[in-house]
């Protein structure tokens, strides 16, 4: 019995594993047919699908339209660095040798006259200042020389200035300028100083003009003999010498030359130094017994009216640069207060002079004490007059804003047609 129920056991066993093995076959067939019909439908799908374009690498542009933006910017490069080289060359060049050409250009000066000479105005003002030192000069000449009150008061100003007028402070500064050759070379210093200045500043025209100063300057002091002092009173100190006085001309020309050679910024403070020099020198010829004030104020005044007949004759190189010229402030404060306080003096020391007269022909000791005071006053105020014009007249003429300014012609306004 066992052995006929182990023969049944395993023939259902064989049975089923034959049974599982064909449903196993059964189903890998229909999993294959499943995949296979898959792959198929897919296939159909992906052919089915629109043709899309190539991709390639990211590229804002063509390669013709890129290569030719490289050639540009090769160019542009290229121009950049010929642009970059020729401004340092001519910069280099400019700093060595400024052409003068160059700054003031054919085109400019017919757009704008004023880079090649000083405005109408100026040029006016600087005729009608030297017609005012000029009368002003042969005005005081002839009442000081040619009337008896002028020479009563010359002769007692020269007689006491010296020992009873000069404080003994101012002593010490006159006592080296009592020397002629001291004095000689300090004007021949200044004026050389002046010229070398010129030079530096390559102001070929303004040297010609210091030039014309200077041979003008050295004409006028023959003058002295043609222009003799009548004995109208009993002279006792140079009767024979009259103006102008002969140092007095080379200091103030010397002077004059300083101011107008100077760039802006320095002329205010040539104007100040030119005045105290000058009004110092003037002291001591007359404390030395050199000349009496009349002389030394005579010279002054020819000398600025000789400049400024120069300065109307400014042009072109004897002008400033376009590109440097301003409104100067310090020109404008310190001329401005030298003319005035020059008018000022000059009215106080007349008004001084009309109060002693009652005791100039008698040689009163107090109108000579007064006499002193308004001889300060007059040649101090003479000097702030002179080299306040000569400082206002020059900047005016060498500096005149055109019409160009810094930045180019303003836009012309539309026509009304």
């Amino acid at each position: 019995m066992s052995e006929e129920f182990t023969e049944i056991h395993d023939e259902n066993s064989g049975n089923q594993s034959n049974d599982s093995a064909k449903k196993t076959d059964d189903e890998l067939s229909d999993e294959n047919l499943q995949s296979n019909n898959l792959q198929s439908n897919s296939l159909q799908d992906i052919e089915e699908l629109p043709e899309l374009p190539d991709i390639q690498a990211f590229s804002a542009m063509d390669n013709e339209e890129s290569s030719n933006l490289d050639l540009e910017d090769n160019s542009v490069l290229d121009k950049a660095n010929s642009l970059k080289k020729s401004l340092k060359n001519s910069a280099k060049n400019s700093s060595k040798d400024l052409n003068q050409d160059s700054l003031y250009d054919d085109e400019e000066s017919e757009f704008d006259p004023l880079t090649k000479r000083p405005r109408v105005s100026a040029i006016l003002w600087c005729v009608a200042l030297a017609v005012v030192f000029l009368i002003s000069a042969a005005g005081l000449w002839f009442v000081c020389v040619q009337t008896v009150i002028g020479q009563s008061y010359e002769e007692m100003v020269i007689d006491g200035f010296g020992s009873h007028g000069v404080p003994s402070w101012l002593k010490l500064c006159l006592k080296p300028l009592c020397n002629s050759i001291v004095v000689i070379a300090l004007g021949a210093l200044i004026a050389v100083a002046a010229l070398v200045v010129a030079c530096v500043r390559r102001r070929w025209w303004l040297l010609g003009q210091c030039a014309g100063i200077i041979i003008l300057a050295a004409a006028a002091e023959p003058l002295k003999k043609i222009l003799p002092r009548p004995m109208l009173i009993n002279i006792q100190y140079l009767a024979a010498n009259s103006a102008p006085s002969g140092h007095a001309l080379l200091v103030a020309t010397a002077c004059a030359l300083l101011i107008c050679t100077v760039s802006r910024v320095w002329r205010a403070w040539a104007a100040v130094a030119s005045t105290v020099i000058s009004v110092l020198v003037q002291l001591s010829l007359i404390a030395g017994h050199w000349h009496r004030a009349s002389d030394v104020i005579v010279s002054l005044l020819l000398v600025g009216a000789i400049t400024l007949i120069v300065l109307a004759l400014t042009r072109s190189s004897g002008m400033d640069l376009p590109a440097y010229r301003r409104s100067s402030i310090s020109v404008q404060i310190v001329g401005s207060s030298m003319i005035t306080l020059g008018v000022f003096s000059c009215l106080y020391a007349e008004y001084l002079v009309w109060q002693i007269l009652p005791g100039v022909d008698i040689f009163a000791q107090w109108a000579a004490n007064v006499s002193y005071i308004a001889t300060y006053w007059l040649i101090i105020g003479v000097s702030l007059l002179v080299y306040g014009a000569i400082m206002v007249m020059r900047h005016s003429t060498a500096s005149p804003l055109s019409r160009l300014g810094l930045v180019g012609a303003p836009p012309t306004p539309p026509s009304a047609a």
